[in-house]
């Protein structure tokens, strides 16, 4: 029942209710190649550096389970700037009966703040699966940026679109056999400047 009013409250309030709500057949696409990819790890974890209501975590989950995994093999990240949005992350997942220290939460700008951290080694931690569908082409502000290891090896994403700016920081917190699923725009295909050179520099990584 809550999926489905999340979902009504999507269909009606149109884009704006795409800062918290991935659609779920999108999300169901996502989440299949990303259980078919993991199905033979006994335990995975999984991050949404733009997490909105928990929804696509939610459903990245009940994939995994139905690959046999016990419900208490997966490990779940979530960080959201907006508040709101971010304690409904939190319900979300509370609610689908996740132990709660399977659940690691964070209300943070994500190209500001560097999430999750493995604050034993200070190291950015790496996880199995990152799965995000961030807003598309959100105005950022890069001033400072150049320097962060995220983004410091391919450049930055233009002012007016972030879009390669989150997607390097799913790249970043990905393990070397792990598995990204990402909703962009199809400019980030065919857009000229720094765009185009940071493409031409994640083409290297092939």
């Amino acid at each position: 029942m809550y999926e489905y009013l999340i979902g009504q409250f999507a269909s009606s309030a149109g884009k704006k209710a795409g800062e918290f709500y991935t659609p779920h057949e999108v999300s169901e696409l996502m989440a299949e190649i990303v259980a078919y990819s993991l199905k033979d790890r006994e335990r995975i974890s999984v991050y949404d550096p733009t997490s909105g209501s928990g929804s696509l975590l939610i459903t990245i989950g009940k994939a995994i389970e139905k690959q046999g995994k016990s419900t208490d093999s997966i490990r779940y990240f979530a960080q959201e700037i907006i508040e709101a949005t971010y304690n409904l992350t939190r319900m979300n997942l509370v609610m689908r009966g996740i132990i709660r220290d399977n659940i690691s939460t964070s209300n943070n700008d994500t190209l500001r703040t560097d999430w999750p951290r493995n604050t034993l080694k200070d190291e950015p931690l790496l996880v199995d699966a990152v799965v995000s569908n961030p807003p598309y082409s959100l105005k950022w502000n890069p001033d400072g940026m150049a320097v962060d290891p995220r983004f410091q090896n391919y450049g930055l994403a233009p002012k007016s679109a972030a879009d390669f700016a989150f997607l390097l920081h799913d790249l970043y917190h990905l393990k070397y056999d792990g598995i990204l699923t990402i909703v962009l725009p199809h400019g980030v295909l065919f857009r000229g400047g720094e765009e185009e050179r940071i493409r031409k520099q994640l083409l290297k990584l092939n």
